[in-house]
């Protein structure tokens, strides 16, 4: 699990590099107590393995979700579209692997009205691969 670790960091890394930044009050994996809205929470990840030659290819499935507070969804949409905008380029870059593809694949926007939350819950792909020296 250490490939999610890294690329949980790498997105932190660019997500408060870019313009989401000025959005935000925060990214977090674990939300503390004193989180201030709207942020961003990184969510649930999955992770497939396969060897190829002396490669390892990693398919990588993240949510990353907009949370904010309110009677409107109006920013976390733009959260939403900034999450896009940075994944949906397919620019995006890890030092530890190579990234060779990085797709938005979807997002669904969700209101819990007993706690007047909105969450914008973006799903993106990765495909990593590392080179296995034998």
């Amino acid at each position: 699990m250490q490939a999610i670790k890294l690329l949980q960091q790498a997105i932190c890394a660019a997500i408060l590099a870019s313009d989401i930044h000025d959005l935000i009050n925060g990214v977090y994996n674990f939300i503390p107590s004193d989180a201030v809205f709207p942020y961003i929470k990184i969510g649930e990840s999955s992770l497939t393995s396969k060897l190829a030659h002396n490669d390892e290819l990693m398919e990588v499935e993240m949510k990353l979700c907009a949370v904010d507070s309110g009677g409107s969804n109006l920013k976390i949409l733009d959260i939403a579209d900034g999450l896009h905008n940075l994944f949906a380029s397919g620019n995006f870059s890890m030092n530890t692997y190579e990234v060779i593809t990085c797709s938005f694949t979807s997002c669904d926007v969700l209101y819990n009205a007993k706690i007047g939350i909105w969450e914008a819950v973006s799903t993106v792909k990765f495909l990593l691969r590392t080179t296995i020296i034998s």
